[in-house]
C-alpha cells in the first residue's frame, strides 16, 4: 500500500469505525461465479430497507449495477473505491433476511482474485471502511424515517388539536345561542306571568258578570 493510500485508509478507518460496532465475518460461499470468499455483515434492519440503502450507497462509487440473471445477486461493475484499490473493482452482493434483521453478503473481485483477509489484508481493511460507511448510511436513513414518522405524528396531533379547537368554537357558539335563548325565554316567562295575571283578572271579571246575569235570570223567573 502506498503512503497516500495508507494515510487515506487510516483517516477513514479511525474516523468512521469507532462509531459502528460492525459484525463482519468472512466465509467461503457459493455465488454466480462459483464458490469464493464472501464478506458478511449482519444488520438489525429490514432486508428491503437495507437493500435499498445498499444500492443507493453503491452509486457514489460510479460502478454500473445490474441484477445477475437467474440469481438474487447484484453485480456492480468497475466500482471506483480508492481506499480498497487503485484500480476499479467488481462487487457481487446479496441482501437477505436473517433472524430479526438482515444480512449483506458481498464478494469483491480485484481482478487478481476475490478479497479475503489472508491474501488481501489491505483491501479487506478497506472493505471494513466501505461497510462502516454503509452502516452510517443505514443509521442516517433509519433516523430520517424515524424523523418522518415523528413529523407525521406531529401533523396528526396538530390536526387533532385543530378538530378540538373547532369543536370548542362550536360548543362556545352553542352556549352563546343557549344563553340568548334562555334570556329570551326568561323575558317570555316574565311576560307570560303578567299575561296570566291579566287572564285571571278577566276570568274573575267574567265570573262576576256571569253571576250578575244569573241573578238577573233568577229575578226574571220569579217575577209575578
Amino acid at each position: 500500500m502506498n503512503f497516500k493510500l495508507s494515510l487515506l485508509f487510516s483517516l477513514l478507518f479511525f474516523s468512521i469505525t469507532p462509531f459502528f460496532a460492525q459484525d463482519i465475518d468472512e466465509m467461503m460461499s457459493s455465488m454466480s461465479l462459483g464458490e469464493h470468499n464472501a464478506i458478511v455483515l449482519d444488520m438489525p434492519y429490514d432486508a428491503k430497507f437495507a437493500d435499498n440503502v445498499w444500492k443507493d450507497y453503491l452509486r457514489q462509487f460510479k460502478g454500473k449495477s445490474k441484477k445477475v440473471k437467474r440469481s438474487d445477486e447484484l453485480f456492480t461493475d468497475d466500482a471506483n473505491i480508492s481506499y480498497i484499490s487503485n484500480n476499479t473493482v467488481d462487487i457481487y452482493s446479496v441482501v437477505s433476511s436473517s433472524g430479526d434483521g438482515s444480512q449483506l453478503k458481498l464478494w469483491m473481485d480485484l481482478g487478481g482474485g476475490f478479497v479475503d483477509s489472508q491474501n488481501f489484508p489491505d483491501a479487506f481493511q478497506g472493505i471494513k471502511v466501505l461497510l462502516a460507511g454503509y452502516e452510517k448510511e443505514l443509521n442516517v436513513e433509519n433516523i430520517k424515517i424515524e424523523l418522518k414518522n415523528e413529523e407525521n405524528n406531529l401533523k396528526e396531533m396538530e390536526r387533532n388539536l385543530s378538530k378540538l379547537e373547532r369543536l370548542n368554537e362550536k360548543y362556545q357558539k352553542e352556549i352563546e345561542d343557549w344563553k340568548a335563548k334562555i334570556a329570551d325565554n326568561e323575558s317570555l316567562i316574565e311576560q307570560n306571568g303578567k299575561d296570566q295575571d291579566e287572564a285571571k283578572k278577566m276570568i274573575d271579571s267574567q265570573k262576576e258578570t256571569i253571576r250578575q246575569v244569573e241573578v238577573k235570570l233568577a229575578k226574571a223567573e220569579n217575577q209575578f
